[in-house]
This record gives C-alpha cells, structure tokens and sequence, in this order.
C-alpha cells in the first residue's frame, strides 16, 4: 500500500484510450485526494459501463448442423459503446471522513492551537463522476469535535466548530460515450453447445502493475437436435474476469461479470436475426491509499487504506442483433437497450 494507486488506469486504458484527450490526468492520480465513499460514488459509471461493455456481444449465429456435431470457429474483434445519459456524469453525497485541520481554540484562559486529523461530515452538490466535467468539485466539511491539546504540560480540552471549503477532484474524461474493444474466439458445435472465449493477455505498465482479461462462456442451442423448431432457441451463460496486479504481482482490483441469456433466432439467407432477455451483474473490488485532506499549509498525514466494492446497476436488458455472412467473413451488430443504451459490433472470420 506504500504507492497511492488503484491501478484503475489499466482498467480504463481498455476503452478510455478512446476518448480521453492528450495530457489528461490519470484516475490514480485523482483517487489518492478522496476518500471511499467519494470514490464509490464517482467510479459507479465505470463500473456499470464496463459492465455492460463486457456483457455486450457474447455470441453471434449458432450452428444448426444435423445432430449438432460440425465444426464451426469464429474469430474476431467485438467492439462495444455504452451510452450513458446525463445523470452518469454528477452526483450528491454525504459522507464523514477525516480531515487533516489546524484550528486555534479561544474558549479557554489563553488561545490554544490544534493541528492534527479530526472527523467531518463533508457535503458535496453536483460533483462530476469520472465521465463528467474536469473542473474539480468544491465540498463543505463540517467539523463539530472535541478533543484535547497539551499546552505547557497541562491537558487542554478543546473544541473544533468550523466549516471549511475543500476542493475535491473533476472527472477524469467529459463523455457520456465509453467505448471497448476485445478479441472473441467462439467454437462449435457438439449436440448443439457452442464454447465462447474472451481473453486479454497481461498487459504491463512500468511502475504501476498489470491487467489480466479472461472470460468464457457455454451456449445450448436446442434447434441443433429440434429441426421442426422455426428459430433458433438458444440459452447462455457467460462469465468474465479482470484482475490489475501491482509490480509483486498481488491483487489490486477485480472486476467480475456474469450475463445468462435467453437467445431467439432465425436465419434468413445470408443474414441472421435475433432477439433476446439477459440478466447480468458486474462487480469490481477496490484497494488504494487514501491522504486525507489537509485544510491548512504544510499539514501533511499517513495515507489511509480504503477497500470497497461496487456493484453495476444494470440487472437485465433486452437485446436485438443481426449477423451478416459473406464468405468467411462475419458480421455483427447488436443493441441492448436498459439503464444504458449499448451498441456493439464485431468483425471476424468464420470458418
């Protein structure tokens, strides 16, 4: 915990690479001056776009041989965009945390200063998420403590009462577009079961640590046994991992997703129709250091460790999708509509 990092930058160099303009600061960077809650708050839009991203696109045509037994593969590239609506990008919050304060005492005989941390409740009205405007929000801390402070070897009680100003931080890109992209092998097709595998192999940044990306998912696909079906039926379960590593290799932050589905389908020549209902869940875990703020000059504090978890908001979503076949190429293209509107696309080879 010595480095004030969360290694969320490795998270969002995987879509925000994208958007984010040159010089921009990075999420590292900006968490180290909040505490949990705040960071909760305003990482909750990525963690329910990567969510819906990684959800997004998890299979194309199913195979419909005689008896389900002929080999097929697919190769490719799945991009996807969540779109996110205005409300992703601010937040209110309340929230105590300490905060770093010199404060001069004048109820006693004589004046007597205390500098050191003390509980405040901090308020914050509009401040932007990640995916909101960069300019930093301003909060009010509250601070209503008693303490005590030793003054010429007595011990003083003291009372903090004040309201200071705190700057916080901006987000880090001012978007409501957060875009993805990753290599999709699918395999099939045995007694109608396709096998679906996503997979980012570790990818390092000197000082800061690294990222891991696996996923696999299983679709059934009952009309490769039931030919007198007229559409496809197919259900999938799919489940998908991120793990940022810092430089010894330990666990920093993981992201989970899980999305089963009920898919309808028909083919109609080249061109491949679909329809389906999805439940899904993401869930990342956090670890970073947190510095508590210091509200007067050359006041300076022991970083606090902070964990946390966040889950996704988006619980299901409908999703209709085309896949077009021209040789060995493949086409896809999908819309899954719900909290956030995502499309996604892909392009492969099928064999």
């Amino acid at each position: 915990m010595h480095k004030v990092v969360t290694r969320f930058r490795l998270f969002s160099a995987l879509f925000l690479c994208a958007v984010l303009p040159a010089g921009a600061q990075n999420l590292d960077d900006q968490l180290r001056e909040v505490g949990g809650r705040y960071a909760q708050a305003y990482t909750l839009p990525l963690v329910d776009a990567l969510g819906l991203n990684l959800n997004a696109g998890l299979f194309h045509q199913p195979s419909r041989a005689p008896r389900g037994t002929r080999f097929s593969m697919y190769l490719g590239v799945q991009t996807m965009a969540a779109f996110m609506p205005e409300r992703a990008q601010q937040f209110d919050l309340q929230y105590e945390t300490p905060i770093e304060v010199t404060y001069t005492y004048r109820g006693g005989s004589v004046p007597v200063t205390f500098t050191g941390l003390a509980p405040a409740t901090v308020t914050v009205t509009d401040a932007p998420t990640i995916f909101g405007r960069t300019r930093a929000a301003v909060a009010v801390a509250r601070i209503d403590h008693d303490t005590t402070v030793v003054y010429q070897g007595r011990t003083v009680p003291v009372t903090i009462d004040t309201s200071l100003s705190i700057t916080t931080i901006g987000g880090l890109v001012e978007t409501r577009l957060a875009p993805l992209a990753v290599p999709q092998l699918e395999l099939g097709t045995v007694l109608g079961t396709d096998l679906m595998l996503r997979f980012v192999p570790e990818v390092t940044v000197p000082d800061w640590g690294s990222l891991r990306l696996i996923g696999g998912g299983l679709r059934h696909n009952f009309s490769a046994y039931l030919p007198e079906l007229p559409v496809d039926v197919s259900l999938l379960a799919v489940w998908q991992q991120a793990r940022v590593l810092d430089d010894e290799g330990e666990d920093v932050a993981e992201l989970a997703t899980f999305a089963g589905a009920l898919h309808v389908g028909k083919a109609v020549g080249p061109l491949y129709l679909s329809g389906a209902f999805q439940t899904e869940s993401a869930t990342l875990d956090v670890q970073y250091a947190f510095t508590p703020p210091a509200a007067a000059a050359g006041v300076s504090s022991a970083s606090i460790p902070v964990a946390f978890s966040s889950e996704a908001r988006t619980r299901s979503r409908a999703l209709i999708g085309a896949a077009l076949n021209l040789s060995i190429l493949h086409f896809s293209a999908e819309a899954a509509f719900g909290r956030y509107t995502v499309l996604s696309a892909g392009l492969g080879f099928r064999f």
